[in-house]
């Protein structure tokens, strides 16, 4: 089905069209809503919080593991220059 609406042309496949019937959908109150969106932003960032510290705390052991190799290369440069 092709449909004009005044700025695009829409395509609507024949397969996927539907009527829905009415229906009542009781919605919480706003302010629940609020409450509800603000207790997922706390989530959110909490969660973020817990992403960085894994991610710093991982980071700082891979850089302890590799300061020994970084430093033994380092010194048996300067110590082959200098012999």
């Amino acid at each position: 089905m092709l449909a004009f609406d005044g700025k695009l042309w829409r395509v609507a496949p024949v397969n996927l069209t539907f009527r829905m019937r009415r229906a009542d959908v009781d919605l919480p109150p706003i302010l629940r809503k609020r409450v509800l969106a603000r207790q997922r932003g706390r989530a959110q960032k909490r969660a973020a919080y817990l992403l960085r510290q894994r991610l710093q705390a991982e980071t700082a052991a891979e850089l302890d593991a590799l300061l020994p190799a970084v430093l033994d290369k380092a010194f048996r440069r300067s110590c082959s220059i200098h012999a």
